[in-house]
């Protein structure tokens, strides 16, 4: 990777992590909207984008190791 491909990575992961907060969030608020099926589906995806966001947060710390890790070459 150079520079520029750093660079981009970063600004990558770090819109994946702040998209899936978002996401978690309306998902989070629409749960405390509804009833029934809908409600357990609901937590359904919260659930699930709480993983997301997790293996998400994961990447980002990779991410950043390797970029620090070339810019030390």
């Amino acid at each position: 990777m150079n520079a520029e491909s750093d660079s981009r990575a970063l600004s990558a992961i770090e819109d994946l992590v702040h998209l899936l907060q978002l996401a978690e969030g309306a998902a989070q608020r629409l749960a405390q909207e509804v009833h029934g099926p809908a409600f357990d589906h609901a937590e359904l995806i919260v659930r699930e984008l709480r993983r997301l966001r997790r293996n998400a947060d994961t990447l980002h710390a990779a991410t950043e190791r390797l970029v620090g890790a070339e810019l030390q070459l």
